[in-house]
């Protein structure tokens, strides 16, 4: 069973990197030649304020929903 399930990832593994095209690094994008126009502590600023409304909306998402769930009419 094991070599069965072993030949079939090898096989899937083997098509997908014929099939797939390279995709292109961020990294060639990347210009260290220019100063940065923002500092670390406004980009770190930006990311903890974007981490925290995710997190508020996931939980404003989860909550009403665990509400519509407990609170339905049987009909």
């Amino acid at each position: 069973m094991e070599r069965i399930c072993a030949n079939q990832l090898n096989t899937i593994q083997d098509k997908l990197e014929e099939e797939l095209p390279q995709l292109p690094m961020w990294e060639a994008e990347i210009d260290r030649e220019l100063p940065s126009p923002f500092s670390a502590q406004l980009m770190l600023f930006k990311v903890a304020l974007l981490a925290g409304a995710t997190t508020g909306q996931y939980g404003a998402s989860a909550s009403s929903m665990f509400r519509r769930f407990f609170y339905k009419d049987d009909e």
